[in-house]
C-alpha cells in the first residue's frame, strides 16, 4: 500500500529487479582483480583448490564410478549368491584417497 507504507510492491522478473537496482545505485564495477585466495573461516584459504592434483581428483572420480558400479552389482545379487571379491577393498582405497 503505497499511501500507508510508502512503498510499492510488484511481481517482477529477475531482469526487471537487476534494471531497477543498477538504476538505483547508477552500475555496477568491474572486478579486475583476483578472487583468490578465498578464506571460508580463520587460516582456512582455499589456495589451489582448483588446481592442485588434478590428476589425482580425476583418478578419484573415476575409481569412484567404478564403485558405484561394483555397489549396485552387489545389492542386485541374490543374498544367498557368493559374489566371491567384494567392493570392501576399493572402499577402503578410496576412503585412503580422499582423505590424504
Amino acid at each position: 500500500n503505497t499511501t500507508n507504507n510508502g512503498f510499492k510492491m510488484i511481481y517482477s522478473t529477475p531482469s526487471q529487479y537487476m534494471d531497477a537496482v543498477l538504476k538505483s545505485i547508477g552500475g555496477l564495477q568491474n572486478k579486475t582483480d583476483d578472487l583468490f585466495p578465498y578464506a571460508d573461516g580463520p587460516h582456512s584459504y582455499w589456495t589451489g583448490y582448483f588446481t592442485s592434483r588434478p590428476t589425482l581428483k580425476g583418478y578419484v572420480r573415476d575409481c569412484n564410478n567404478v564403485l558405484q558400479v561394483c555397489k549396485h552389482v552387489e545389492a542386485a545379487a541374490a543374498p544367498g549368491d557368493k559374489l566371491g571379491a567384494t567392493s570392501e577393498l576399493l572402499r577402503l582405497a578410496m576412503g585412503g584417497i580422499t582423505a590424504s
